[in-house]
């Protein structure tokens, strides 16, 4: 921990404190006009931004994500291939959903967004969606691959999609 980070964590460690015992001093606030403050928070900003790679700051919109994307879903000891196939018209998109082990082929998802490089499929029926980052190759045109969650049932469970060979 550095020098900074103990006088603010004493600092506030010592007023809780005092809340506790029942005196009530006011608890400082970290952003305030106090000397320092301000400039550590612009650093620290500038720091996260400098820290988030070219590629995840670019919009992916432009891209086309049109195609077969296949990922493995795992849980626990049970592995399930998924396959989604996504079509685009007119701006918009449209997916089915495969899966041989669940025996499901082609069932159509009543949401498909792309928000910058956000992709957001959900299928009602299941009571479940898929929610990514869309990823670019090092050029930014290219999508590599589609790094996300599947969401059903109050279970996340991470999956990556990845383009599908002939599916």
């Amino acid at each position: 921990m550095n020098f900074l980070s103990k006088q603010i964590s004493s600092k506030w460690a010592r007023c809780l404190a005092d809340r506790w015992r029942g005196s009530l001093p006011e608890i400082p606030p970290l952003f305030t006009g106090r000397p320092g403050v301000p400039f550590v928070a612009a650093v620290l900003g500038v720091v996260l931004l400098s820290s988030t790679p070219l590629s995840a700051r670019q919009s992916v919109d432009p891209v086309s994500i049109a195609g077969s994307w296949a990922g493995t879903l795992v849980i626990g000891r049970d592995e399930f291939d998924l396959t989604f196939n996504l079509t685009e018209q007119d701006d918009s998109y449209s997916a089915a959903l495969i899966s041989r082990q669940l025996g499901i082929y082609g069932m159509p998802a009543e949401v498909v967004t792309l928000d910058n490089s956000r992709l957001t499929i959900r299928f009602d029926l299941l009571a479940a969606e898929y929610t990514g980052r869309v990823r670019l190759d090092d050029s930014g045109e290219n999508v590599t691959f589609i790094d996300g969650e599947w969401f059903q049932e109050g279970e996340m469970v991470p999956i990556i999609l990845r383009p599908a060979d002939g599916q």
